[in-house]
């Protein structure tokens, strides 16, 4: 083998410059363009990426609506202590998902929800209009609901809730479905409520108290849960069995024109006892007028006579004579016509005769 057959062909030799000078490469034009390209590419990605971190920062920025407010989770937790906790209607800033979300809560309005339990069926045509449905001997059980009253019987009510957030916080985080839990407390309270009352009381003569007793049952069952809202006032409708409603009513109206003439006789009693009580006083004050008018009298007229009678004893004859004289003056002064008939010397009495339809004197004619 020659020395030639030794040379490496694969890499070259190294080539050193001379001294002071320098080599100059020459990159072709495809080196060029590609260098270029890769200068414009890292540009728009430049830009790019300064567009989505201006994107990302201002995507942080949301809107609270003045009939709502809002809470940061940040990392699945709440920011912020006591009233910082809830955004109020307005600008603010979070950084975007899944850093931070934003949970909106309705507020400064009014929730409604129904019992479920306890009315019986109907549809939301027959809801809308105020309709009741066919009424039917039997219930079907899951499809009509009631309640058992107090004396064992069967009754129908609904209860209407509607209530307003007051903590957004415990409302939206310390349950995870705060309208079922208030429903089933209000069903509960109706089936406790229920079984206090017999049926007609229920219905009829005590609905008010029936109504307070289910409101007083849920206000229990809510203060035990610190839920963040506040019960507004409660409408509880009842109803007895559709089949029998019609006895119901009549009964009840039986009852009420009864109890209304119970109260019209009681009125008639109490104003006729005092009416009586005020014409007995009204007799019993002229009675002790008209005594001690009597009293007084018999004691002047007394008076009168004891201080008569030394004249009485001194002259007896002429005592009596005087007390004629002033007997017949009193009695004789409104009289018209006046006689004097005198004795009879012997005491015999004399004959009187009088001529009751004697003719009237005539007129004088008086100048």
């Amino acid at each position: 083998m020659s020395d030639d057959d030794n040379i490496n062909l694969d890499e070259p030799e190294p080539i050193d410059p001379p001294p002071g000078r320098k080599i100059e490469l020459h990159e072709d034009s495809g080196s060029l363009a590609l260098s270029e390209a890769l200068g414009s590419v890292f540009g728009v990605l430049k830009f790019i990426m300064i567009g989505v971190i201006i994107f990302f920062v201002c995507s942080g920025v949301f809107t609270v609506e003045p009939n709502e407010v809002a809470v940061v989770l940040r990392f699945g937790k709440p920011i912020g202590e006591g009233d910082e906790r809830v955004k109020k209607p307005g600008l603010h800033f979070a950084f975007p998902y899944p850093i931070d979300e934003i949970v909106r809560i309705p507020a400064g309005q009014s929730h409604t929800l129904r019992s479920t339990t306890g009315w019986y069926h109907e549809t939301p045509e027959q809801r809308a209009k105020g309709e009741e449905p066919p009424s039917q001997k039997d219930l079907v059980p899951g499809w009509d609901g009631y309640l058992l009253s107090g004396d064992g019987n069967i009754i129908h009510a609904k209860a209407t809730l509607k209530y307003r957030v007051i903590d957004p916080v415990k409302y939206v985080f310390y349950f995870s479905n705060v309208t079922n839990i208030l429903r089933n407390n209000l069903n509960h309270a109706l089936i406790h409520a229920a079984a206090e009352f017999p049926a007609h009381a229920a219905l009829y003569r005590e609905s008010e108290a029936f109504r307070e007793t289910v409101a007083l049952h849920f206000r229990k069952m809510l203060g035990q849960l610190p839920m963040g809202v506040q019960m507004e006032p409660l409408d509880v409708q009842t109803s007895p069995p559709l089949w029998v409603k019609d006895a119901f009513e009549q009964v009840n109206s039986e009852q009420q024109t009864a109890s209304g003439k119970k109260l019209d006789a009681e009125a008639q009693a109490r104003e006729t006892l005092l009416l009586a009580e005020g014409e007995a006083r009204i007799i019993e004050s002229s009675g002790m007028i008209e005594s001690n008018r009597l009293v007084t009298s018999i004691a002047a007229e007394a008076k009168a006579f004891e201080a008569q009678l030394p004249q009485y004893r001194r002259a007896p004859l002429l005592f009596k004579r005087r007390i004629m004289a002033e007997t017949f003056g009193v009695a004789l002064t409104n009289s018209i016509d006046k006689f004097f008939v005198p004795s009879k010397p012997d005491g015999s009495p004399r004959e009187l005769r009088l001529q009751l339809n004697r003719e009237p004197p005539k007129p004088t004619d008086r100048k």
